[in-house]
């Protein structure tokens, strides 16, 4: 159903990673400045007070634990955005990113959705995040354009590029323990920490015993890879494969 394989890889601290438009971008830890991987080339440096990085078109986006910068893939930087501490995710949108935060964020600073725009632009969306019911650590998946994961009553919610809410559906499952979630025609995929599931379109469950890493999360962007595996020295992308053997020791 899922293969992994290894998109990076290296001897030093990755610290953060992303993978669009078939190619890998990944910060790894240098000796006083992040160094900027675009697959296996450097292109540059960057600060090490955060460690999040993303591609959204051909714009890179970093965050130093109060901004989010972003920068030509060559390194020169467009413009910088204030976001503020504690940010959980950095969610790929249309001309930028949006911030969700920890708890820290939410109860302490009042952050709950921040987008950072590659003009420089900035807007909070607080009222969209407490209508919804949507506080801290919130899931992304993309779909049409945005899909959230609503654990407190096993809901996906569905959002428009406004962000206003479309829909929603029921999960026929106890969300609680989902690290990450997407779509791919014609099924949802959640993985848990040991077990992927597969939402099916007449809400029929197909359940796989899996070997998945905290640190996995769902690719917001067009592509071939589902979801990114970001360890301490490797990359790991997961794709989807209908002719997978399950015997074989990179299938989830």
């Amino acid at each position: 159903m899922i293969t992994k394989s290894i998109l990076f890889e290296t001897t030093e601290k990755i610290l953060d990673a992303d993978y669009a438009n078939f190619q890998t971008a990944v910060r790894v830890k240098g000796r006083s400045e992040a160094l900027v991987y675009i697959d296996d080339h450097y292109t540059f440096s960057a600060s090490t007070h955060n460690d999040q990085i993303r591609l959204t078109g051909n714009v890179l986006a970093l965050y130093d634990g109060h901004n989010v910068s972003f920068y030509t893939l060559e390194g020169a930087q467009k413009s910088q955005v204030e976001v503020g501490r504690f940010v959980h995710d950095l969610v790929v949108i249309s001309r930028g990113v949006l911030c969700t935060y920890s708890d820290e964020g939410v109860f302490e600073d009042g952050h709950y959705l921040v987008a950072a725009y590659i003009d420089g632009m900035r807007k909070e969306w607080h009222d969209v995040a407490t209508s919804n019911g949507l506080t801290y650590d919130i899931l992304f998946a993309r779909h049409k354009p945005y899909a959230v994961l609503h654990v407190d009553d096993d809901k996906l919610l569905f959002f428009d590029e406004a962000l206003s809410r479309i829909n929603n559906r029921a999960l026929p499952f106890n969300a609680g323990n989902v690290l990450a979630f997407c779509y791919s025609y014609p099924n949802w995929f959640f993985i848990q920490e040991n077990e992927l599931i597969v939402l099916q379109e007449n809400d029929e469950l197909m359940r796989f015993q899996t070997n998945s890493s905290d640190k996995v999360r769902s690719c917001m962007q067009k592509g071939d890879v589902l979801f990114l595996e970001v360890n301490e020295h490797q990359v790991i992308g997961y794709r989807k494969d209908e002719g997978t053997n399950v015997d074989d020791e990179n299938y989830i």
